[in-house]
């Protein structure tokens, strides 16, 4: 028979058999018509050599899973139960991080007002974009690989302490990259210029904005009063875009800024 009728009757498409028999996988005879003689253990390494495709094998991990001794097959199958492990280990990260970022809308459609406390873990934040900025070497490299390593990082936001005493409308916004302390541990990453911030309870200020760069001194009134009212000197206030949506047909996007309330010893519960 043809490929294609040979195809049709085993429930393989005529590209895939093709495939196999160009490799070596199967060893349907040539006729002089165009046919081919396909034998039962065609119809079996087909059947096989799908089966271990479905778990993700290459084509030569194929040939030795079809063709090696008892010893190669397993370790080839070793190593992609490793490989599975690893797999299923990254997908549970990536889903984790999938729940907290859905946390951070819920956050914005709930809210009942502008401030609200909060724990911040321990984490590093380095600026990248800002007025005035210099970046050594070592935060460079540290930018890139947190920029590598998103969702697990995340985009920062800082309103600097100078801006603040200035008393002026206008202020110094900066960008940079965070990761929590956490997260860092768990991907196994090391970095060489970031400082480490302590854990804190923080007060944070909510906004949604189409342009962050245009925050104004005024916008900040809420958390600046609970500043005064606590007595709490001017910092720098850092925070994180949170998420970023469209609303009234413009993209907003939704970040905080906070201060520390409470600076926290790794070893406190929280």
């Amino acid at each position: 028979m043809k490929v294609k009728e040979f195809s049709q009757l085993i429930g393989i498409p005529a590209s895939k058999i093709r495939y196999y028999d160009r490799i070596g996988l199967i060893e349907g005879e040539r006729k002089d018509n165009n046919y081919r003689d396909f034998s039962k253990e065609d119809v079996l390494n087909v059947y096989h050599a799908q089966l271990l495709r479905s778990y993700g094998m290459g084509i030569e991990e194929c040939s030795i899973a079809m063709h090696g001794s008892i010893d190669e097959i397993d370790q080839t199958l070793e190593q992609y139960v490793q490989k599975t492990i690893e797999e299923m280990e990254r997908q549970e990260k990536l889903l984790a991080r999938l729940r907290t970022m859905q946390s951070y809308y819920h956050l914005f459609q709930d809210r009942t007002s502008p401030l609200h406390d909060r724990y911040l873990s321990s984490c590093y934040q380095i600026v990248t974009f800002g007025d005035h900025l210099e970046v050594s070497d070592e935060m460079k490299q540290d930018i890139r690989v947190l920029a590598d390593h998103m969702p697990y990082s995340y985009v920062m936001i800082q309103v600097t302490k100078e801006s603040l005493e200035a008393e002026t409308e206008n202020l110094d916004i900066r960008l940079g990259v965070g990761i929590l302390k956490e997260n860092l541990d768990q991907l196994g990453l090391q970095l060489s210029g970031a400082e480490l911030k302590e854990p804190a309870c923080i007060k944070e200020q909510l906004f949604e904005m189409s342009n962050p760069f245009d925050l104004k001194r005024s916008d900040l009134k809420p958390l600046l009063k609970e500043m005064e009212d606590r007595n709490i000197p001017y910092c720098d206030l850092t925070g994180r875009i949170y998420c970023s949506y469209e609303k009234d047909e413009k993209t907003v996007h939704c970040f905080g800024l906070a201060f520390p309330l409470e600076i926290i010893s790794d070893d406190m519960d929280r």
